[in-house]
């Protein structure tokens, strides 16, 4: 049975390193993530036991519209989706809706390559969605 190294603090240093040399706003690596912005904020996700597995989320705060709303904002998460070939858009519990783009890449480099890549990716998912929605 193969082993699976893991991703080491080394790693993420790197990716943080990177992403800065590329004119990204970052705080400091803290735990598991780190939030990068331009118009918003995203948080970049690692697993230790995967290291090619890097996770970029556009978290954008809910709030508890009628049900109604609720169901249109799903329609267009849906659509937001289909659409755009490698983001899931997603409503949580708190009606908080979420673009995410799971990457599996060889190490802090590719990713920091496609780093622009992904954040365009998700700026179409939300054009989208503000299309469906009127927003």
């Amino acid at each position: 049975m193969a082993t699976v190294e893991k991703k080491t603090s080394k790693d993420i240093e790197r990716l943080y390193d990177l992403l800065k040399q590329k004119g990204y706003e970052l705080e400091k690596p803290d735990g598991n993530w780190l939030w990068v912005s331009d118009r918003f904020s995203y948080l970049i996700t690692y697993h230790e036991d995967d290291p090619s597995f890097y996770q970029l989320t556009l978290p954008i705060g809910g709030d508890d519209d009628a049900s109604q709303m609720r169901i249109k904002n799903l329609s267009a998460a849906n659509s937001a989706t289909a659409r755009t070939k490698f983001v899931k858009a997603y409503l949580d519990d708190d009606n908080g809706l979420n673009f995410v783009i799971d990457a599996l890449v060889s190490g802090p480099e590719e990713y920091a390559d496609k780093f622009p890549r992904f954040l365009s990716a998700i700026q179409v998912a939300l054009q989208i969605f503000n299309e469906k929605t009127g927003g």
